[in-house]
């Protein structure tokens, strides 16, 4: 899944598949397809009365195909919001929600410009990948998923080394020897001492590219027994404190570990940091059932915890926002 400004759009997007290459296609998707190259963008009850007998569930399970195979796209976050809301139902085992989805669908071909050339594209990838991470290198192109990776954007770069857009050099130890930047984002480093990061805490989802762990940097282990390495989960969270990687919140948002490295001091700072995730939680509440694999109220950190407002219930530790 990625999102892309209106301006962007067709400089960085490749034609999406031919139907004909793609597995498991039926009728029904390729009706969807027809409807939306005459109609143009159009909201879903238009193209349920487009396609009258395809029934409600069906269409709206076909569409959400075309999105997942890179056919279809949608102006609205509220259609992920209520694909979120009828997976949700579904798992319950509740009473089954309006596949009535908002938002306009269209089609990705739409948004694909075919005068774009491969070096233009690649040139706007590239310039992408500078703003977003900084420092470019074979491991930030590679967390992009794009394809060809950084042999498909590396002629670019050199292109625009040599008519000083951009420098190459060695700015970040430990990294790949091809690493790429905008001159101001290498003067920004030069002026970065070792204090300027002290204090500073970051809470981000484990797959925000401001992490560098898990792709640039390896993870540290956690501490207690059990449970394997953290990683770049969908929906998890890490709590940094200058820097380093404190604490990892699944993705569930029920256990917490803390990792090791981190001083008392760093530990505290994390702790201090929690209630940010409880606020930016849809129900505005954070349930800590574990911590490094013990019951939370019984965990080394839970006295930390009750100190930042948590409070015990039967089945852990809960924060209110």
């Amino acid at each position: 899944m990625a999102f892309y400004r209106r301006e962007r759009v067709a400089r960085l997007l490749e034609p999406p598949l031919p139907l004909t290459e793609i597995e498991g296609v039926e009728e029904l998707h390729h009706a969807v397809i027809d409807r939306l190259g005459v109609r143009g963008a159009c909201f879903f009850p238009e193209l349920v009365s487009a396609l009258p007998d395809a029934g409600t569930p069906a269409l709206a399970d076909h569409l959400w195909d075309l999105v997942w195979w890179g056919q279809v796209t949608n102006d609205s976050m509220g259609g992920l919001r209520a694909l979120r809301a009828v997976r949700k139902g579904a798992r319950s085992g509740g009473r089954r929600r309006s596949r009535f989805v908002p938002g306009r669908w269209s089609l990705v071909a739409d948004l694909v410009d075919p005068s774009v050339s491969d070096t233009e594209r690649a040139h706007g990838r590239a310039t992408t990948l500078l703003e977003r991470h900084g420092i470019v290198t074979r491991e930030a192109a590679a967390v992009e998923s794009w394809s060809g990776g950084f042999s498909a954007i590396y002629r670019v770069l050199k292109e625009m080394e040599g008519s000083g857009k951009v420098r190459r050099g060695y700015f970040v130890e430990g990294l790949g020897g091809a690493q790429f930047a905008f001159p101001g984002a290498v003067d920004r480093l030069r002026k970065v001492d070792g204090s300027d990061g002290e204090g500073q805490v970051h809470v981000l989802a484990a797959t925000d590219p401001a992490n560098p762990f898990g792709w640039l940097l390896p993870w540290p282990e956690f501490n207690g027994p059990g449970a394997r390495g953290p990683r770049r989960a969908r929906a998890a969270s890490v709590v940094l404190v200058d820097g380093w990687p404190v604490l990892f919140l699944d993705r569930r948002g029920r256990r917490l570990r803390t990792l090791s490295g981190a001083t008392e001091e760093q530990l505290d700072r994390a702790v201090e940091a929690l209630p940010q995730l409880a606020r930016r939680s849809r129900r505005r509440s954070l349930l800590i059932e574990e911590v490094d694999g013990e019951r939370a109220g019984q965990s080394v950190l839970g006295a930390r915890l009750r100190t930042q407002g948590f409070t015990a219930e039967y089945r852990g530790l809960r924060m209110e926002a």
